[in-house]
């Protein structure tokens, strides 16, 4: 199959780009309880006021969250909650750039060969985008800012502490298609559960970006790139009213907390040089 399309341009934060490999890791901790986290993580220089002097992120990564989470004291609970989900967004963030950057070379080609093709149809079907329309991949394909992912982890899980995220690292009220039967005897459908946070984040980043209840928030999100305007979660709160039933209400309390905890900073982070790392809490 060949196609033509119009020249698409890239931004400089595409362009500068950094790839890091993250599929094995430099340094594996196993730990036996979130009491112990804390200072696995300041030994690694994950300390909180470094990274907002810096601005830069260690590729440091807890695979699970565990009960003993709720036996921490209330700051070093919320601590720890940043840090954990900052990285795995930075990360994915990280690796959704990278593939945006190849669709938009791939793109810009004057012809499509068969594997780029072949690799545009296998994120059509991620992204549900149908009849080779691959210009919708763009709008799709791009980053969810950390305060937006932060803040909706502190609001779906209260600090990672709820069932949901305790029993199956579910952070963000994530529902599946099966139904389960309430104490009333109503059916309600079923929360979904996790292997680990890094498959958790994932799935919810994946879901804002090609489910059409948050076509307004791609599209928002759109327009600030041609703009070149950064791209926060305060001013992409305004589009996810669908996320909750809640509604106007859902949507001032995720810019009430953004700024309660002055989390749009993270918006602007970025990892360091330093080794991956991965934190393994067996419990």
């Amino acid at each position: 199959m060949i196609i033509n399309f119009l020249v698409l341009s890239c931004t400089k934060e595409e362009i500068n780009l950094e790839v890091f490999d993250f599929t094995i890791p430099d340094l594996e901790y196993k730990i036996m309880s979130y009491k112990d986290l804390d200072s696995t993580l300041n030994e690694n220089d994950f300390h909180m006021d470094s990274i907002l002097v810096r601005k830069m992120v260690p590729k440091i990564f807890v695979d699970q969250i565990q009960p003993s989470i709720k036996e921490l004291k209330r700051d070093e609970k919320k601590r720890n909650f940043i840090r954990i989900l900052l990285s795995h967004t930075l990360k994915f963030n990280n690796e959704l750039l990278e593939t945006r950057l190849r669709l938009i070379k791939t793109l810009n080609k004057d012809q499509i060969q068969q594997n780029d093709s072949l690799w545009l149809d296998s994120l059509a079907i991620v992204y549900r985008v149908n009849d080779f329309k691959y210009f919708e991949l763009i709008k799709k394909i791009d980053v969810i800012p950390p305060s937006l992912i932060i803040v909706q982890g502190i609001i779906e899980s209260g600090w990672a502490t709820s069932k949901y995220a305790v029993n199956g690292n579910n952070l963000f009220g994530l529902y599946g298609s099966k139904k389960v039967k309430t104490k009333s005897g109503r059916l309600r459908p079923r929360a979904k559960k996790f292997d680990d946070i890094k498959e958790c984040v994932e799935e919810y980043i994946t879901n804002l970006n090609r489910h059409f209840a948050y076509r307004k928030m791609r599209k928002v999100r759109a327009e600030m790139r041609e703009l070149g305007v950064s791209i926060t979660g305060r001013k992409l709160a305004g589009t996810l009213m669908n996320y909750s039933t809640l509604g106007e209400r859902y949507v001032r309390k995720i810019v009430s907390m953004i700024n309660l905890y002055d989390l749009e900073d993270f918006d602007q982070y970025t990892f360091d040089l330093g080794p991956v790392i991965y934190i393994r809490i067996e419990e």
